[in-house]
């Protein structure tokens, strides 16, 4: 991604792409699917993937602690 924005001028040559801006954006684009047609589990399912590839990525960079990256047990819900 870094490469293309650089080549398109859309960013600097000491700009980055990084996995956390990925994988941000990428839950924008499942998110944006979600908003139009029918209900489709995927997108959800997704855009949680997403985020939590964008949480790995940000302790990769040492922007978070690998102590955070937990799944708590929430019990049921509705």
């Amino acid at each position: 991604w870094t490469w293309y924005l650089r080549g398109q001028g859309l960013i600097d040559e000491d700009e980055e792409v990084t996995g956390v801006d990925v994988g941000r954006m990428m839950d924008l684009l499942k998110t944006s699917r979600a908003a139009v047609g029918d209900y489709d589990l995927d997108h959800d399912r997704d855009a949680a993937g997403y985020r939590g590839i964008a949480a790995a990525c940000a302790v990769a960079r040492g922007m978070a602690s690998e102590n955070d990256l937990t799944v708590d047990d929430l019990g049921e819900h509705a």
